[in-house]
């Protein structure tokens, strides 16, 4: 099973919206051939929604910035008394730390896309694929209360849940066309 959702044998533009299973072209299939796909091809392989939400989904990056995130997260400071070295540390972590948060955050932002369009095969849509997990990198940094998020006081929890429902619901409809590469 490829990691991105493949585009919809019958839909020549960038985009459809489906809550069907669709055709897709084979794993094998050469794109430039005329006519794309030999009349009457048996294509048993489809993208149903349910696939399309989660292979939408960027889990890699997400786990990457939860992990990363995290680190600088600000921290009471527990340190002993005669540790000083450690005190320095968590005070600028702690003082610098909306700044971490904000670089961890454009890392993954920028490495959502180009982790989609390293993982495509040949002739995948990864356009489509790369929009839509971006969209959802921004929306489920969003729902772990990611520090650049909540550190600046942009963080409520019951618009992080309406937007990763929302984001599900509707991410499922999204069918990339033949005319994505």
């Amino acid at each position: 099973m490829s990691r991105l959702v493949r585009a919809a044998v019958n839909d020549k533009g960038f985009v459809s919206f489906s809550a069907s299973p669709v055709n897709i072209v084979p794993a094998n299939h050469d794109l430039s051939a005329h006519p794309p796909l030999e009349a009457g091809a048996a294509v048993t392989e489809v993208d149903n929604y349910a696939a399309r939400i989660v292979k939408y989904v960027p889990a890699e990056v997400i786990a990457f910035y939860l992990a990363a995130d995290k680190l600088f997260a600000p921290v009471v400071n527990l340190a002993r008394p005669d540790r000083t070295d450690h005190v320095l540390v968590t005070d600028f972590i702690n003082t610098h730390g909306q700044i971490f948060a904000a670089i961890i955050f454009a890392l993954a932002l920028l490495a959502t896309p180009l982790y989609i369009w390293r993982q495509a095969e040949p002739n995948q849509p990864w356009a489509v694929n790369g929009i839509m997990a971006t969209m959802a990198f921004i929306i489920w940094a969003y729902a772990v209360q990611g520090g650049i998020f909540s550190g600046n006081g942009l963080y409520d929890p019951r618009l992080a849940s309406f937007t990763i429902l929302v984001f599900t619901l509707l991410s499922g409809f999204v069918v990339p066309g033949m005319g994505t590469k």
